[in-house]
């Protein structure tokens, strides 16, 4: 009754065991603890009721005993396996298989009573007692068990013995736990324990069991689970070499034999630099100093790219008595490097394109349409789109918005995109939120517009242009072609649609401030001007009836003739108004037709005779054509308003280097040094001059008209 007790205790032992496993579940081999320690408890109940001889049926009690020692062996071998290979080792269906064969079969044999003499298992103390109860199938299960228990000892008592810190307390007490099994479960098969009756491999097991729950939660042994040397280093994806003082290999890795692309029988004891000519300057003897720099080498699957370091060894007397190479593969990250030098080069280039069109743009219409062109280039697209806040529209309750640019659609198709309402769910989410949106599957985003879902878009790309929180409008970019957008390119898209936003805000408020301005001009120009003689009108008409109405004496016709004058300057003042606000359109018209107009429409119809003489080509540049346009338009106001010019000429002249632009007039001229300072016309012509590099000259006294000559540099075109 003793030992049962004492069986007892120990199956109380391994369901605590198996109880503070189930704790430990999530660490390495945690699941194959609470398993052992559940087969255990049954492999010790069931032993204490055959010792205990009172089951009338033994016959089943060995067979359920058999099929608890099966389980224990199998999950303490899993534990070792798992918790050896620091995870590596995984359960597969083929290795379960392998590990339940025999098992499977001894039991499949034992409970259908199939027994065979084997004559070398029939002798000893233990097995005649056993036989008889359990058969030969018992006996070889149990052996193929305490085969797998003392195979998974030695697994566990390599993996510590190997781990880097052997001399540690807590590895020492893993080891000690070990060799005892190990030494107990050949004992017990050689059948020379002195207490056969008790299964001293029960014993052992369930100390070992106790050891390692100890060392999971007290100790914390199973969270630092040991590596062995060779595996870390075999293993290791980074080339590893040893070279004794002569510079011979002495140790390599698979890595670096991959590298090298020889076998380790044909680098072992062979020089450095014999094997690794392209590496010559790596292995200069005497060199004791640690070296890291970058190199090459031509593989199979192309050029691969390393960061060496060399390492030297120092033996005790502090000589150099080898080396330590290390090659560690930098491809990926060369190319990733390579990658954002070219993403941050395109990006300039983008950027400065941008620059360069918002200076050379006449108007936001034709800024936007070499822009669209450079994104659709450099995001590697094949349509765009560009789309604008209406300003007519943006205060009202449905504001929308219209298309300004476009790429890569037709005529049809761009004009029935030609307006997004706000209120439309994708530009309602971009409205609110000002943030990209990117679609992977165009075809079926019931949010993207049918016309843009039947293109064959693989993938779309939606940017907000925002201005202080305030949406400007979107760009849009779609690819047919994989892959989609990048996170990079999202980001590089961001910060161009920040640039394009600036310049549309700035070119909306400048066109602003011009309108403001040109209005302000507008009204100060019709108050000195038109309205003085209207005003100048009225009162001669009023003197005139009150006169009438007071029968006093007065010449009518010297009346009428001054009337006359007043009515017929303010039509000239008034059709210069007019023409002033038609745009004009020097890019496809020319100096010389805008000079025509100009002179036939203003001029000609003022009693002024008005002449033109150019030659037919002019080598200028659109802006210089455009100051010597204003600047002709200024002296024409001057003559007009304050000249009473009977004529003028204006002579547009290109000689071999300049251009020259000559206005004569004779009028009643003025004194230049009582008008040079104050004067805002001469002021905004040589403004202007200035502007293009050119110069001017003016000549005028009273009495003798004005002459104005300009001369700028002619332009290769």
């Amino acid at each position: 009754m003793e030992i049962s007790y004492l069986v007892f205790f120990l199956s109380g032992l391994a369901i605590a065991i198996a109880f503070v496993a189930l704790h430990g579940r999530a660490k390495s081999g945690g699941i194959s603890l609470v398993i052992f320690g559940l087969a255990l408890a049954a492999w010790s109940i069931f032993g204490a009721i055959i010792l205990s001889g009172t089951h009338p049926n033994l016959f089943l009690l060995w067979g359920l005993r058999m099929l608890s020692v099966n389980i224990v062996a199998i999950a303490f071998c899993i534990f070792a396996l798992t918790y050896s290979s620091q995870g590596v080792w995984r359960l597969t269906r083929t290795r379960l298989v392998l590990l339940i064969g025999i098992p499977f079969v001894c039991q499949i044999l034992y409970w259908t009573n199939i027994s065979s003499e084997i004559p070398f298992l029939t002798s000893g103390a233990v097995l005649e007692k056993v036989l008889p109860s359990a058969g030969i199938w018992y006996l070889v299960s149990v052996l193929y068990s305490n085969v797998l228990m003392a195979y998974a000892a030695f697994v566990l008592f390599r993996a510590v013995l190997g781990s880097a810190i052997p001399g540690n307390l807590r590895y020492g007490t893993l080891l000690v736990s070990l060799i005892a099994p190990l030494a107990i479960v050949y004992l017990s098969l050689a059948g020379l324990s002195a207490l056969p009756v008790i299964d001293l491999v029960l014993i052992a097991l369930t100390i070992v069991g106790m050891v390692i729950v100890l060392a999971l939660f007290s100790l914390h042994l199973l969270d630092f689970v040991p590596i062995a040397r060779t595996m870390a280093i075999e293993n290791m994806n980074d080339g590893w070499m040893v070279l004794d003082k002569q510079n011979r290999i002495i140790d390599l890795n698979p890595a670096a034999m991959s590298i090298i692309d020889l076998s380790r029988e044909d680098i072992l004891g062979q020089r450095a630099e014999d094997i690794l000519s392209n590496w010559e300057n790596l292995f200069q003897e005497g060199n004791v100093k640690e070296q890291e720099f970058r190199g090459s080498v031509r593989m199979k699957e192309g050029w691969k790219y390393f960061s060496v370091r060399i390492t030297p060894l120092v033996g005790v007397d502090e000589n150099g008595i080898g080396k330590i190479v290390l090659w560690r593969d930098i491809t990926e990250r060369r190319k990733a490097d390579e990658a954002r030098q070219r993403a941050r080069d395109e990006m300039f280039v983008l950027l400065h394109s941008i620059s360069g069109a918002a200076s050379r743009a006449l108007d936001l219409k034709d800024f936007l349409a070499e822009v669209i062109r450079q994104i659709v280039y450099s995001f590697h697209s094949q349509a765009s789109t560009i789309f604008l806040l209406d300003e007519l529209n943006e205060q009202t309750d449905s504001p929308r918005l219209v298309l300004a640019a476009q790429y890569g659609l037709s005529d049809r198709d761009a004009i029935t995109m030609s307006s997004l309402s706000i209120s439309d769910g994708l530009v309602e989410s971009i409205y609110q939120k000002l943030e990209p949106i990117l679609f992977s599957n165009v075809e079926a985003d019931p949010r993207i517009p049918e016309v843009m879902q039947k293109q064959g878009y693989a993938s779309m790309l939606i940017i907000p242009m925002a201005i202080d929180g305030h949406l400007v409008g979107i760009i849009g970019l779609a690819r047919k072609e994989e892959p989609s957008f990048s996170a990079d390119e999202i980001t590089r898209m961001n910060i161009v649609a920040d640039e394009i936003a600036a310049y549309v805000y700035t070119n909306r408020q400048r066109q602003l401030a011009i309108a403001v301005e040109e209005r302000q001009r507008l009204v100060r120009d019709l108050h000195d001007s038109v309205t003085q003689k209207l005003y100048g009108l009225v009162a001669l008409t009023e003197a005139a009836q009150a006169g009438l109405e007071a029968n006093s004496e007065f010449q009518p016709k010297q009346v009428l003739s001054r009337i006359g004058v007043y009515a017929r300057q303010a039509l000239k003042e008034m059709r210069l108004f007019l023409y002033e606000l038609q745009p004009i359109d020097l890019e496809h018209e020319g100096l010389v037709a805008a000079l025509h107009q100009r002179l036939a429409a203003v001029e000609g119809r003022s009693d002024i005779k008005a002449g033109l003489i150019a030659d037919e080509t002019i080598s200028l540049s659109l802006e210089k054509q455009i100051a010597l346009y204003f600047i002709t338009q200024e002296a024409l106001n001057n003559i007009l308003r304050h000249a009473d010019a009977k004529s003028v000429t204006v002579r547009l002249r290109q000689r071999k280097i300049n251009v020259n632009l000559d206005i004569d007039d004779d009028g009643c001229g003025f004194d230049l040094k009582k008008v040079d300072n104050g004067g805002i016309g001469l002021k905004n012509m040589r403004e202007r001059v200035q502007q293009i590099g050119g110069k001017i000259k003016i000549v005028s006294s009273p009495g003798n008209g004005t002459k104005i000559k300009v001369t700028v540099r002619k332009d290769r075109l």
